[in-house]
């Protein structure tokens, strides 16, 4: 009894007989694939699950990719627009020497530090802030809208990533520790969208109003013309940078996503490979005596071959659209995830999903290629004998 043939399943009715004006304009082929691809279920359910997973997985990478590739142009093109960044010993160089120097440039005082913070639930965290004139002609920020903001005169300005961090939001106020022992209450006035390097701006003149003293740590400079070699060389600079090295630094820091993105891709692209693949050797292997019978009667190889494979492209067309929105939560996941400074919004684009379709499409091609190869290697007259 083991060695006997497994009976096909019993023949049903499927629901588009119900329409004859559109039944009956079917071809013979079409039919048997409409008529297997419902009758097995369970096999259309697992590979749209796995070009599903295929298609959320490859979205996820790009977005991420695309996400990540934009960080500098929006760090150093937009938000940042000094050509060189001086650290300066505070000892050597006030506000005022540097104010005095006379630089053929545009220049602006900045004073970065680190500051003890409570949050209203009572978090204590120790968080980069600076400090800086109010006009601001180097620094520009924005929302998350890309609309301009201001550095206010009576709160401070925090980084959107740093409000999540710390659970609070625009109009809510924390207490910073001062240069003493004693706390201050300030406001969240503005809120600005950074995407790497979070924290909290302030002015000089309100740092000043809280009782501290403004003592620039950097000067930013966007020079007209030659840099000053006389003032880079004195006793007050520390060190240098200019914004292309800063940018450039960033940029090869993020290089190791692009690994992460190549191996997210070839995790897509294993598991379309691996459930297409047994899928359509599964359904091969069940029908083999029903295709050997149409083979016999005088169908071609190739229509034999559509009968199989073809239902590997409902299982794409069906997985396609599933995976997009969970390729959309995967990549918020990662972007979410990757670094506490650094705020990626992690949303799809419309490049990015059909450059994954694209991509899903072509390794159905390929594996339907092989499974074809595979078919046509096997002898399907040999599949009526009976069982010896």
């Amino acid at each position: 009894m083991l060695l006997r043939d497994k009976p096909p399943k019993k023949g049903a009715h499927i629901f588009l007989e119900a329409f004859p004006s559109l039944w009956g304009k079917m071809k013979f082929s079409d039919k048997l694939i409409v008529r297997n691809t419902l009758k097995n279920k369970g096999r259309l359910i697992m590979s749209t699950i796995g070009v599903m997973g295929c298609v959320s997985v490859i979205i996820a990478a790009l977005t991420v990719r695309s996400t990540i590739s934009g960080i500098t142009d929006q760090m150093y093109g937009n938000t940042f627009t000094y050509d060189q960044k001086i650290l300066v010993d505070p000892e050597k160089a006030d506000s005022r020497y540097l104010k005095n120097l006379g630089i053929n440039g545009i220049t602006q005082q900045i004073q970065e530090s680190a500051i003890e913070v409570i949050c209203p639930n009572g978090k204590q965290k120790m968080e980069p802030i600076t400090i800086t004139t109010g006009n601001s002609p180097l620094i520009h920020m924005f929302d998350v809208r890309g609309n301009p903001i201001f550095f206010p005169e009576n709160g401070v300005l925090m980084t959107r990533k740093l409000c999540s961090t710390l659970g609070v939001k625009q109009g809510d106020s924390i207490r910073i520790k001062r240069s003493g022992e004693d706390y201050v209450s300030v406001q969240i006035i503005q809120v600005a969208y950074m995407a790497s390097g979070q924290g909290i701006y302030v002015t000089d003149s309100y740092w000043e109003s809280l009782g501290e003293t403004f003592s620039p740590t950097a000067l930013l400079i966007q020079w007209n013309g030659q840099p000053n070699q006389r003032f880079l060389n004195s006793d007050a600079v520390i060190d240098s940078a200019t914004r292309e090295s800063q940018q450039s630094g960033l940029s090869s820091s993020m290089q190791v996503v692009n690994f992460a993105v190549v191996a997210l891709i070839v995790m897509g692209a294993s598991l379309a490979f691996v459930v297409l693949y047994n899928t359509s050797i599964l359904n091969f292997v069940e029908r083999i005596r029903d295709l050997a019978t149409l083979r016999v009667l005088g169908l071609h190889h190739h229509k034999i071959r559509n009968l199989v494979l073809i239902e590997n492209y409902f299982s794409v067309l069906l997985g396609t659209f599933a995976g997009i929105p969970i390729g959309r939560f995967i990549s918020w996941v990662i972007a979410s995830s990757l670094d506490e400074r650094m705020d990626l919004p992690g949303n799809i684009t419309l490049p990015d999903v059909l450059l994954a379709t694209a991509m899903t499409l072509c390794f159905a091609l390929i594996t339907n290629s092989i499974v074809a190869r595979k078919m046509k290697q096997i002898d399907m007259l040999e599949a009526l004998k009976s069982v010896e």
